[in-house]
């Protein structure tokens, strides 16, 4: 959702999440704690959505388990993101778990570098996110800001584009779900901007590939260094 630099309605909600977490993040980037606060910061978001779609204030989205038309599109997250993935994966997989992974990332990455979205788009069958399971999200709890984003009103829309092929097609979403967790997103841009870190995004099949390939990726982010934008090409031990 784009929002113009004078939008109110920007600047309000930014004032309220700088406000909320602002003393929290700076200390949470100086411990080395931040990931507990992406997640806090998640389940505020939630809470704000949640109040707006009960009140009426914005349509009730038709996304629901098993719904899983979007999970085939090619996201991109921040380190933050990554991060966060990445510390789910180590607490919540299993050793198996972990190795199918690597070898979904595996195939996923030879099917899809170098390639634009115009060609792998009538792959999308093959080309589903390395995270979805029976068509449900296997990090769902730590899922990125976009998927929490993305919505739709109208899931037989997304049926249709996605049999059909006709991406270019808008599908009719919650403007407040978008602006919220894009908002909230924004707010650690911000601040990792401020301080010096990596904060462009990268497709998530090659950031998680990256920093399952690199010891210790947090502390290394919070040092100044990359850990998306660098260059792997061996599979990750």
């Amino acid at each position: 959702m784009e929002i113009s630099p004078g939008d109110s309605r920007r600047n309000i909600f930014k004032d309220i999440l700088e406000d909320q977490f602002q003393k929290k993040i700076y200390n949470a980037f100086i411990t080395g704690a931040v990931l507990p606060l992406v997640t806090e910061v998640m389940a505020y978001a939630h809470d704000v959505v949640d109040a707006l779609e009960h009140s009426d204030k914005s349509p009730a989205v038709a996304c629901g388990s098993g719904c899983s038309y979007c999970c085939h599109s090619q996201i991109h997250v921040l380190p933050i993101e990554t991060l966060l993935i990445l510390s789910f994966i180590h607490e919540s997989f299993t050793k198996n778990q972990i190795i199918q992974l690597r070898d979904r990332i595996g195939k996923r990455l030879q099917l899809t570098r170098g390639k634009s979205v115009d060609i792998l788009f009538p792959l999308r069958d093959k080309l589903s996110c390395i995270f979805l399971e029976n068509n449900l999200c296997s990090i769902y709890h730590a899922r990125p800001f976009i998927c929490r984003a993305w919505n739709s009103v109208d899931s037989s829309l997304c049926r249709t584009i996605y049999n059909t092929g006709s991406f270019d097609d808008e599908i009719e979403s919650s403007s407040a779900r978008n602006f919220v967790f894009e908002s909230s997103r924004s707010l650690f841009t911000d601040f990792a901007r401020q301080l010096n870190l990596e904060t462009v995004p990268l497709e998530i099949t090659l950031a998680v590939f990256n920093c399952l390939a690199t010891t210790d990726p947090l502390q290394l982010w919070l040092s100044g260094k990359n850990i998306l934008d660098i260059n792997i090409t061996s599979q990750p031990e």
